[in-house]
């Protein structure tokens, strides 16, 4: 299942918001008008192909998000108003400058949509946006789990992802996650040779079978990296899996490098609700941009949850620059699944860890070897955290002015 089915249609016009316009490809309104200041709401699509995106693009050029009744400067759009009527699917706005550098939205000012699925309803379930300062009720156990795998065997990953989720619920975790591209290894020349082998299928595959039954058996969530090969396409994925299948799909919105020659970019993020825990899904190259964690935390995410490769060299100094920022900079979790050992042409550090919503490391891996790390999430020290550092509410609140026009002037 991919997550074009947790974004809702939108008709040109809607009882709760009449007038409401439809976007259709390129950014277009419908009919051929372009959007205001070149503001792309979505990625291109076929025409007709409507979207579900609740976005507000006001005279000035603000996004307001029409639950949260929130702005943010996008660019300067003159007298015209363009409006989408959101459903319950709805947008954050990522910095430009994120998407720029990986080599992403070529329109200034793109805006992100995030899909957002309840775990235990039914498949495509989708929930309201959620106040940052919403807290949970009781602590979540979540594992991190990480092992060798074996290069383009599907099968055999699978079995040996099934057998760490059972470890990770003898362990008492309700949510365990594993590495980016765990089914498949970090292959990517292997991949696009033998997508059908060396890939899941974005229709439904059944070789997934074993990590569903192991889900079922054990009352575990599951996010497990994946490529996928999904309408003659590759994307690097993270697939959100319980004992009624895969129930959600994150598809890597910033690739890296060579991953631009083989794969495509996600265009949607995903905040997974578990048990009243709301957790914002990233794989990898995505925890390196502020903005990716941002969007997720405004969201009212309580963690950050990345399977990654982190390679041996400077991967390890990244990983623990990253993530502790991102978890300090929104009062959130961190989690971390690593790969260990070689994959692909990567020589990998392990280590895979939870950061606390302080940034401080709550338990960690070695660099070697398999290992699965468990980390009570408590909503207790988010509260302590948030209180202590109060930056998400200061941005939350002033955010009007959080992201301003800036002036450049030369001396010299």
């Amino acid at each position: 299942m991919g997550l074009g089915c947790l974004g809702g249609a939108v008709g040109e016009e809607t009882e709760e918001e009449p007038g409401a316009v439809r976007v259709v490809a390129g950014g277009e309104r419908d009919g051929g008008a372009r959007t205001p200041g070149g503001v792309t709401g979505l990625p291109p699509q076929a025409d007709g192909d409507a979207r579900d995106v609740g976005v507000l693009v006001t005279e000035g050029g603000f996004v307001e998000d029409r639950a949260q009744r929130g702005g943010h400067f996008v660019d300067d759009t003159g007298p015209d108003l363009l409006v989408v009527r959101p459903v319950r699917t709805h947008l954050r706005l990522v910095g430009e400058a994120a998407y720029e550098h990986a080599g992403r939205g070529e329109d200034d000012g793109e805006v992100v949509p995030r899909a957002v699925l309840h775990q235990g309803a039914p498949d495509c379930d989708r929930i309201p946006p959620m106040s940052p300062f919403t807290l949970p009720t009781h602590p979540l156990r979540i594992a991190t789990a990480q092992t060798p795998v074996a290069p383009g065997d599907i099968p055999a990953n699978v079995a040996t992802a099934a057998r760490l989720i059972r470890a990770a619920a003898d362990g008492g975790a309700r949510v365990v996650v594993l590495a980016e591209k765990f089914l498949s290894g970090y292959e990517p020349e292997l991949i696009r040779a033998e997508p059908e082998r060396c890939a899941v299928n974005g229709l439904g595959d059944p070789r997934l079978g074993p990590v569903v039954d192991a889900c079922r058996e054990r009352g575990v969530v599951a996010v497990v990296g994946a490529a996928v090969y999904d309408g003659g396409e590759l994307f690097v994925s993270a697939l959100v899996v319980d004992g009624g299948g895969v129930r959600a799909r994150y598809d890597k919105q910033t690739l890296f490098k060579a991953e631009r020659a083989v794969y495509r970019p996600g265009t949607v993020g995903l905040s997974l609700d578990v048990d009243g825990w709301r957790l914002g899904i990233g794989v990898c190259y995505d925890s390196g941009f502020p903005e990716h964690a941002r969007a997720a935390a405004l969201d009212g995410c309580h963690a950050y949850v990345v399977g990654a490769l982190f390679g041996v060299g400077g991967g390890y100094h990244e990983s623990r620059v990253w993530f502790p920022a991102r978890a300090l900079d929104n009062t959130v979790y961190a989690v971390l699944a690593n790969h260990v050992g070689r994959t692909g042409e990567w020589e990998t550090c392990g280590s895979s860890a939870v950061w606390g919503p302080d940034g401080r490391v709550v338990a960690e891996a070695g660099s070697d070897g398999e290992a699965v790390v468990f980390a009570d999430l408590d909503p207790d020290a988010l509260r302590a955290a948030r209180e202590a550092e109060p930056m998400l509410r200061d941005l939350w609140e002033q955010r009007e002015a959080a992201v301003m026009p800036r002036r450049a002037v030369r001396i010299g």
